[in-house]
């Protein structure tokens, strides 16, 4: 599979086992959605040290949502590319389809 692939099917994963719907997402005013992508996006991330993780962590959700932890760094990718996916969905959804 490709990148691309691999991030529609995590989305399409999110939205019919997670719940986590374009409806729900509309609701997401404060950038949650990308802040999530961004943590996933450097997790695990090879040569930085956790001291320096620990004071740029801005997870925006519950603990109990916080699954990087059990993720690959090629899933935690994934992951993150998914969760952009939403938030471009959403910021489209919001301005009627003309932020682009």
């Amino acid at each position: 599979m490709t990148g691309i692939a691999l991030i529609t099917a995590e989305r399409d994963r999110q939205v019919t086992e997670e719940g986590w719907t374009p409806d729900h997402d509309r609701y997401l005013k404060d950038n949650e959605l990308a802040i999530a992508a961004a943590c996933y996006a450097v997790n695990k991330l090879p040569g930085l040290s956790v001291a320096e993780y620990g004071n740029m962590d801005a997870w925006p959700f519950a603990e109990e949502w916080d699954k990087r932890a059990s993720h690959s760094r090629f899933r935690s990718l994934v992951i993150a590319g998914a969760l952009l996916c939403a938030e471009i969905d959403r910021i489209l959804a919001e301005e009627g389809n003309d932020a682009a």
